[in-house]
């Protein structure tokens, strides 16, 4: 009977250890499997890190040279402006200074032409009153002949 209980015994500690061994052995499946799916995972992760980055950096090239291109074009428009302003301004100075012009000319033709004709007014006024006063020296002159006796029949 010892046998017996021996080979049972036997054969239980034999299926304990099949169960603790296949145990060990799933458990080594498992931990394995694990590590797989963590490796996986991690270079799952690391790709798409990279495809973000790499889509981050053509974004951002895509982005910078837009802005290239917009600050180009906005520097054009700028500068079209500020030509069309200086010129705009050249043409109304220019214009602003012909009309100057043209009004110190009036204004000067005008004074010129009162300056002649005060002139010409002081010249008659001036013929005038030495007509008068010749005509005034005579007739005193010839007043005074008279009255000292002396009548002259020039008069």
């Amino acid at each position: 009977m010892e046998d017996w209980i021996m080979a049972k015994l036997s054969e239980g500690y034999s299926r304990v250890k099949s169960g603790i061994d296949s145990g060990r052995h799933s458990r080594e499946e498992l931990a394995e499997r694990i590590k797989d799916a963590a490796i996986n995972r991690h270079k799952d992760i690391e790709a798409l890190l990279d495809n973000l980055k790499a889509a981050r950096i053509r974004s951002g090239r895509d982005q910078a040279a837009q802005l290239r291109r917009a600050t180009v074009a906005r520097s054009n428009e700028v500068r079209a402006t500020l030509n069309g302003l200086k010129s705009n301004r050249a043409r109304e100075s220019k214009a602003y200074h012909e009309k100057a012009d043209a009004f110190m000319r009036d204004l000067t033709n005008g004074v010129a032409a009162l300056l002649a004709s005060f002139a010409t007014a002081n010249h008659d006024r001036a013929s005038s009153l030495h007509r008068s006063f010749s005509e005034y020296a005579r007739d005193r002159k010839h007043a005074a002949a008279i009255w000292h006796g002396k009548a002259s029949a020039h008069h």
